[in-house]
């Protein structure tokens, strides 16, 4: 219906929305409530949602721009994964730019922007504490345990439904006594960046001390490129280490099943397939574990102590010397034990074509950081690549020996670090990124857990229902007697 105003725009979280029939709920209580206050002849389109799957990298639609050109209000459904996400970051930019330029214009800036607390967020962002909104106002209950809380328990009917209709009289109240103009066009997705993005280049991180200049991808320490890339190939000798060459029967404590399967050359492409693309089928039984470790070679120059360390990516043993066993094999023993075949590739750049090869065949990827990796500016972009595509199927698992002298000195520098590197996973806040993991039992621990949460998100997601290829189950019959 052309030419009837848009009296709000919702923006939400994707990982809010999947499976979650609160959030749908309360859309189409809101529109309903909004359309019975201001006459509108469409409950659906008095108030936008978008409910297209944009996959990372991907512009907005025509839709989606044209409704944040000229929406009258924007309703913020704020969560960690809210603010974790760019997209929401674009939208809510886009609306703040057109608040900012109504102040510009002599006015004052619309209080327009209307933050709804879907889950309790302990430490607010700036962007939204900068509002100084009332949530009170809305209610105790849902100022305390957020809107999610009051759809849960029928109990709070009462105060889920006060809180609807004032929300609904604000909306319609700002909506048609608020100065803001619509934009001439449709804003550019290319040119709005996130409002939750954290400020400060990356060269502004908290750096060691090294010897010499900064290691990057030019730092040679050999000139050997990795067996059977091409010269010109994306990523090709990018740190100037000697490739891994072929596997090793020397794997202490691995059993022969596993050993066999450390994958110690990178496959084909970038970063090569998943484990099994090759293969018909995929799913969440198969993991990719995504190494973010440097060599003896690369960190000569950080630090001192490198006993933990090997000529190569996969020889990485974190709680060395308590427990010399390198963190390839551990993890893929866990992955046996919980009946998974995997595979270890090194991180680099170009990773986003793993994760999107792993995202359409719902496998999952989990990444091992070593700390100090994140002071080379090459595995720290590699990782901001990772992070910037919020993706589902993912966890991170940073292991931390507490008894290694070195890091405890750096630790600071260490972890805020790693938090630049992975603010989005920071902001969200979720069991999927953990932490100074201190001991070979929590490692193992932790990551069977990671693993099983991993996978029950790809149980839950719709695209993990059926691939298309699978045949329909048949209905069952029972013999008769």
């Amino acid at each position: 219906m052309a030419g009837l105003p848009l009296y709000f725009f919702l923006s939400y979280a994707r990982l809010d929305g999947q499976g979650d029939s609160y959030l749908h709920r309360f859309v189409g209580d809101l529109r309903r409530e909004v359309r019975a206050r201001c006459g509108h002849p469409s409950a659906e389109e008095v108030g936008f949602l978008d409910t297209t799957s944009i996959q990372p990298g991907e512009a907005w639609s025509a839709e989606l721009a044209e409704a944040l050109r000229r929406c009258r209000t924007f309703v913020a459904i704020c969560s960690r994964s809210f603010f974790a996400s760019e997209y929401c970051g674009r939208e809510w930019r886009a609306f703040e730019d057109r608040r900012q330029h109504g102040q510009e214009s002599g006015g004052v800036r619309s209080p327009t922007l209307l933050p709804v607390i879907w889950t309790p967020l302990p430490d607010p962002p700036a962007v939204l504490a900068e509002l100084q909104y009332d949530h009170v106002g809305f209610g105790k209950l849902y100022a305390r345990h957020g809107l999610r809380y009051l759809l849960q328990l029928t109990r709070n009917h009462d105060e889920y439904q006060e809180f609807l209709v004032t929300l609904a009289e604000r909306i319609v109240y700002l909506a048609e006594n608020s100065a803001l103009p619509p934009l001439t066009r449709a804003p550019d997705f290319d040119k709005i960046h996130s409002a939750f993005q954290p400020s400060g280049p990356v060269a502004d991180r908290p750096s060691i001390a090294v010897v010499g200049s900064a290691l990057g991808p030019d730092a040679a320490a050999g000139e050997d490129d990795y067996p059977g890339e091409r010269d010109d190939a994306p990523g090709s000798g990018a740190m100037g280490v000697s490739p891994p060459g072929t596997p090793r029967d020397d794997r202490a404590g691995a059993p022969a099943e596993i050993a066999t399967t450390v994958a110690r050359g990178l496959p084909p492409g970038i970063m090569g397939e998943p484990a099994g693309a090759g293969e018909e089928g995929g799913g969440p039984k198969r993991v990719t574990f995504v190494l973010a470790v440097a060599s003896t070679a690369e960190l000569s120059r950080l630090r001192s102590k490198l006993e933990s360390y090997g000529n190569q990516y996969d020889e990485w043993m974190p709680y060395h010397p308590r427990f010399p066993q390198r963190v390839c094999v551990s993890a893929q023993a866990v992955a046996a034990r919980h009946d998974m075949s995997s595979q270890i590739v090194r991180l680099q750049n170009g990773i986003s074509e793993l994760l999107e090869t792993s995202r359409k065949r719902n496998e999952v990827v989990i990444f091992i950081v070593d700390a100090w990796a994140s002071q080379l500016d090459y595995y720290y972009s590699a990782l901001r690549e990772y992070d910037d595509r919020n993706e589902p199927f993912t966890g991170v698992l940073v292991p931390w020996n507490p008894e290694d002298a070195e890091t405890a000195t750096h630790a600071t520098a260490l972890k805020e670090s790693l938090e630049r590197a992975l603010w989005k996973n920071v902001v969200r806040g979720d069991n999927f990124l953990r932490m100074e993991i201190h001991s070979q039992e929590e490692f193992d621990t932790s990551l069977l857990q990671l693993l099983v949460d991993t996978q029950a998100r790809v149980f839950r997601a719709p695209s993990a229902v059926r691939r298309p290829s699978s045949p329909p189950r048949r209905r069952p019959f029972l013999d008769g007697p």
